[in-house]
């Protein structure tokens, strides 16, 4: 596999956005979406991809299950991407719920087997593999390079996440990191890094000017009190870029 093919978006399929569009080269993921409507605004803002949010330690995510998934993405225009986003770790597990909501590009967080993903690629060649790694406080960007670069050969892209230093959560913390280590791991690595962990409308621009990532993610930066804040998510993609259209 060839790492300069991998994680390439589709584009959103969705209608102009008003106002300024993300800089070019830069994709967006919304994370945490569970309303249908939602994702196609969305889209229509200049998201690149949405994430939607299951098999999770302590239950569905706004009661968003595997078949809701499935019946948001059929009804979505060629183009929009979609992300299975879970901490699913076995190959059954997995399988199923990528057959059930229909999204082509998975993103698990935690600890995962590499076989597993392998056997995953070859049951699904069409399969695009987004690896969630953990620059959690105190961890040095050897440790985080070292792991990200295991990945290589077997995802299509590297997700840098924020973990929540009291319960140990990794993903949607609300919490940034070290963006020099995450540098760092851009410039070391072939594979395309993503960058997430409390990114918001007020801080993903100078995010973008300090790692220089080929994407971000955002989730909670665009909710307010639990719930997507389509003004917040309109920022955040005006954020993205520094030029007009």
């Amino acid at each position: 596999m060839s790492p300069s093919s991998h994680a390439s978006y589709p584009g959103t399929g969705a209608g102009p956005a008003e106002g300024r569009r993300a800089r070019p080269g830069v994709r967006i993921q919304i994370a945490g979406l569970s309303d249908p409507d939602d994702v196609k605004f969305a889209f229509a803002a200049g998201a690149h991809a949405v994430g939607f949010t299951v098999g999770l330690p302590d239950g569905p995510h706004d009661g968003l299950t595997e078949e809701r998934v499935g019946e948001i993405v059929r009804g979505l225009p060629p183009f929009a991407a979609t992300v299975l986003i879970t901490y699913t770790s076995s190959f059954d597990g997995l399988l199923e719920l990528l057959l059930r909501c229909r999204t082509p590009i998975l993103q698990p967080h935690g600890s995962h087997d590499p076989e597993v993903l392998l056997r995953l690629r070859r049951r699904l060649p069409h399969l695009k593999i987004i690896k969630s790694v953990n620059v959690s406080e105190g961890r040095t960007a050897e440790a985080v390079i070292h792991e990200a670069a295991s990945w290589e050969g077997i995802a299509d892209a590297i997700l840098l996440d924020s973990v929540d230093p009291d319960t140990g959560k990794l993903g949607a913390t609300g919490r940034t990191h070290d963006w020099a280590v995450s540098r760092q791991v851009v410039e070391a690595l072939r594979l395309p890094v993503i960058l997430a962990g409390g990114l918001n409308p007020a801080n993903v621009t100078e995010a973008l000017d300090v790692v220089r990532p080929w994407g971000v993610d955002v989730h909670t930066g665009v909710e307010t009190d639990g719930v997507l804040d389509r003004s917040l998510l309109a920022s955040f993609i005006r954020a993205c870029s520094p030029l007009p259209t």
